[in-house]
């Protein structure tokens, strides 16, 4: 009887393997046609151990990116031209323990590579409180700021802190503060955006990815734009950046 037992036991933990790898096979078939019915473009179904220079990408083992996509823009940021993010679910684990006491846990991301389309330096900005930092190998101290409840709500770190005090001027911790949903770490010209909120990626969630960056570059501060209009020998103007009113009617809803 005992065998008998074992053996339904073996069936029934193979069968829900299956099972369960086919339900895989089925959400990532359905992120994909998500994206070619959004008109984005596909880059990798899957990438091995992406090299992406962010701690996200150094954690754990079994590291891989998968449904990589990418979506274009004419204009997001005010007074600036187009650009594209690249989003995608990504995946590691950590395995801790040995023999008996041995356990893997693994963790899904959704996040995105983006164009930001100027220079904004290293910076990186997360809720407080959560254990999986972004950016914890910065190894600098959690800048404050005027508007305290912004300081008490978000980390803030920064290679240079006048970076960190250019990007996020009055209107940006206004924004930030309404729209929580992601941290960030910048990288010069480009960051990393990710859902706070860890998980399977969805067509959901995605949408909110994408939504949230577009956000975030349309409440760019007008100083950084008028700045990257001037590396491009244009004329700084009034309506750039979160000085515009697009960025100021956004603000308001």
């Amino acid at each position: 009887m005992e065998v008998v037992v074992i053996v339904v036991l073996v069936l029934a933990a193979v069968g829900l393997a299956v099972w369960a790898h086919q339900q895989e096979k089925k959400r990532v078939a359905g992120l994909l046609a998500w994206g070619r019915q959004v008109s984005m473009t596909l880059l990798a179904e899957r990438l091995p151990n992406p090299s992406w220079p962010y701690a996200l990408f150094q954690r754990g083992h079994s590291r891989y990116a998968q449904v990589v996509l990418r979506h274009d823009w004419t204009l997001a940021t005010p007074g600036l031209g187009g650009g594209h993010m690249v989003m995608f679910e990504y995946h590691y684990a950590v395995t801790t323990g040995s023999g008996k006491n041995r356990r893997t846990h693994h963790y899904w991301n959704t996040g995105a590579l983006v164009d930001l389309g100027m220079q904004v330096g290293h910076v990186s900005v997360e809720r407080e409180g959560l254990g999986d930092k972004l950016a914890a190998v910065f190894g600098f101290d959690d800048l404050d700021f005027e508007d305290a409840e912004f300081s008490k709500r978000f980390k803030v770190q920064a290679e240079a802190k006048k970076d960190a005090w250019t990007l996020l001027d009055g209107a940006m911790m206004r924004w930030w503060k309404e729209h929580p949903q992601c941290r960030i770490e910048t990288r010069g010209r480009e960051a990393l955006v990710v859902l706070e909120s860890s998980g399977k990626a969805s067509p959901e969630r995605f949408l909110a990815l994408k939504e949230w960056t577009m956000g975030f570059l349309a409440q760019m501060p007008r100083v950084l734009v008028n700045a990257e209009r001037a590396r491009q020998g244009l004329q700084p103007i009034v309506e750039a950046g979160n000085a515009s009113t697009q960025s100021r009617a956004e603000r308001s809803e």
